[in-house]
């Protein structure tokens, strides 16, 4: 048995943690197991709205839904699709979309599946990626610029294959 600072340990008795991992109840599980039959539910929105319509897909990642923070799993489902069943085909759909992205995060994934969709680098995505880096540095506002912050580096990696 290990003691913490202080306190002895107590034969037979194990951590909250453990217990909700063995499977006792918890406020906080319940939580996640909510947030989780939500996510699925707003997953599979995304998947009957367009079965296997890669174009569908990247249509679906500007809508008002997928830009929420509450339901942006409709978004990120949407992009994971998207890549996987439009190939290097869908890259220049997800390039005219990236800046009416609002959601940082959705931006990142598509930025992400950019990435992987160029192996040998796409000069036409740095110049739009690069575009919205410098529209954020012109504005002078620090939260503009931190929004667009996380593209540099897929920017530097375009650009590192070319």
């Amino acid at each position: 048995m290990v003691a913490r600072a202080g306190r002895a340990a107590r034969p037979g008795r194990s951590s909250p943690s453990i217990e909700r991992a063995k499977g006792g109840s918890s406020s906080t599980a319940a939580m996640v197991r909510a947030a989780y039959r939500k996510a699925m539910k707003n997953g599979k929105k995304a998947l009957d709205a367009c079965k296997s319509d890669a174009k569908c897909y990247a249509k679906q990642i500007t809508t008002p839904e997928a830009q929420n923070k509450k339901t942006d799993i409709i978004g990120l489902k949407s992009v994971f699709m998207a890549a996987a069943l439009g190939g290097e085909g869908i890259k220049k759909d997800f390039v005219a979309i990236l800046p009416k992205i609002q959601n940082s995060g959705l931006r990142s994934q598509v930025a992400l599946a950019i990435d992987r969709l160029s192996p040998k680098g796409d000069p036409e995505a740095v110049k739009a990626m690069q575009a919205m880096v410098d529209a954020a540095d012109l504005t002078g506002i620090q939260s503009k610029k931190d929004e667009v912050k996380g593209l540099k580096q897929f920017i530097y990696r375009l650009e590192a294959r070319q």
